[in-house]
């Protein structure tokens, strides 16, 4: 069974490098890479000892810039910027029994100075705050009791509505003036996709063919295990797209919420379940993860999609996993074909005419991290630069024509130009600020 596991991803790799060949030499549709804007001036996250600073950030090498700072304190969850990007939104950080009563900070983004704060009325702590207009903000809050959207006026200071959530939420997208949740249930079944809107009223479906969750094992030896899906929205024409590892892509119109599916017409082998695991490093004794998916709408009716694999095996007794990329997809939601951009691919950011690409992996019973550096594309799809060989790279940001990658250790990060690929300068002793960039902090179900 080992042999015949290994002799399936074998051939999945190289089935993707045989479909990334062919589809680098035929006629593609260029790709739309604008990348997420970020405040001017620059503004990010700076870990101190004791807190958690709000700063200005030379946007060359990301140094906090003299001149007025904000401890934050226990507010740096689930920030977003106002539509004016006049205001930041920041939830308080969960506690150690996450019953601790939620909160919003509202923040001037040019005096970085606190305007107001807003409780919610509900134990628990913000994930994710998204700022619809000038007067109505949405908060995803998590607590013991379950997850709920509270829907906040920032100008009146006030709670003007809160919904609890029918199950777990695992991914979220933000829409033109809703916050778009895909949730799941205790048990491994279909996903179901939900709308919340200006005012808090909550539209959902459930997607059939579309499953993740916790599950378990056929005995003997039962493990428990998880299966994460991804969500992505094209907001210029309202839909969102569900993926999951193994499943059909799920296309939602968010105004009537009909629902399609759409199996891709090239091999998929690289996304295929093949029964495998996943175990995030240093969680050995949590629940195991079976598969990981991310999506990423790029535009152009280009949706990319990511995520890991793992494989299980055995070792004097002991279940150990080793885990991979499952690979950087690109689907034409246009007609439905796919490409493999990238097999050894399980993350990316999009930049200006640019997309950056790096997988990590992790074998358990070697207690050995693997990585593939750090790929940058082009529209064309063709790989411009590939940088730092097969080092394991942990976290990459872009400002401008510049990324900021993190390869290893807390206190050390290199700067690289997406115009040339050279590797510009190192900042050692100096931990990377989170910049701020997009309409809001990304989410981590």
């Amino acid at each position: 069974m080992k042999r015949l596991l290994a002799v399936a991803l074998t051939a999945a790799f190289f089935a993707g490098v045989a479909v990334a060949s062919l589809a680098q030499r035929g006629a593609q549709r260029p790709l739309v890479l604008r990348g997420a804007a970020s405040s001017s001036p620059l503004l990010g996250l700076a870990y101190g000892r004791l807190d958690v600073w709000l700063t200005r950030l030379d946007p060359k090498t990301l140094k906090v810039l003299p001149g007025r700072k904000l401890a934050l304190g226990r507010f740096w969850s689930g920030w977003s910027l106002s539509p004016d990007r006049a205001q930041l939104a920041f939830g308080n950080q969960p506690s150690s029994s996450n019953d601790s009563p939620a909160a919003i900070r509202f923040v001037d983004a040019g005096s970085l100075r606190t305007v107001s704060e807003v409780p919610l009325g509900v134990d628990g702590y913000v994930a994710v705050t998204h700022w619809v207009q000038a007067d109505r903000l949405l908060a995803l809050v998590r607590s013991q009791k379950g997850d709920s959207v509270v829907v906040v006026d920032p100008v009146a200071q006030r709670v003007l509505a809160r919904q609890a959530l029918a199950g777990s939420v695992r991914a979220i997208a933000r829409a033109n003036g809703a916050l778009v949740l895909l949730l799941v249930q205790p048990a491994f079944a279909p996903v179901d996709l939900v709308v919340a809107d200006e005012a808090g009223a909550l539209r959902s479906v459930t997607l059939d063919r579309v499953e993740a969750g916790a599950s378990t094992t056929a005995p003997p030896n039962s493990v428990g295990q998880n299966d994460f899906a991804g969500l992505a929205v094209d907001a210029a024409d309202n839909r969102a797209f569900a993926v999951a590892a193994g499943d059909p892509v799920a296309e939602v119109d968010l105004g009537s919420l009909a629902v399609s599916y759409h199996t891709l017409t090239q091999p998929v082998s690289l996304l295929g379940r093949l029964h495998d695991w996943l175990e995030p490093k240093a969680q050995a004794k949590e629940l195991l993860v079976r598969s990981v998916r991310y999506a990423s709408w790029l535009g152009d009716g280009q949706l990319a999609v990511f995520g890991q694999n793992g494989a299980p095996y055995w070792q004097q007794g002991a279940l150990q996993v080793s885990t991979r990329p499952s690979g950087l997809l690109l689907v034409d939601t246009r007609s439905w074909t796919s490409r493999v951009l990238d097999a050894r691919s399980s993350s990316l950011v999009v930049a200006k005419n640019a997309l950056l690409s790096w997988g990590l992996g992790w074998d358990s019973g070697k207690q050995r991290e693997t990585g593939t550096g750090l790929s940058i594309y082009g529209p064309t799809g063709l790989r411009r630069f590939h940088l730092f060989g097969p080092r394991p790279i942990y976290d990459v940001q872009v400002v401008g024509s510049r990324a900021f990658v993190r390869k290893n250790g807390q206190s050390r990060f290199s700067i690289v130009s997406l115009r040339t690929g050279r590797k510009l300068m190192t900042i050692q002793g100096r931990e990377m600020p989170l910049v701020l960039t997009g309409a809001g902090s990304a989410f981590v179900g």
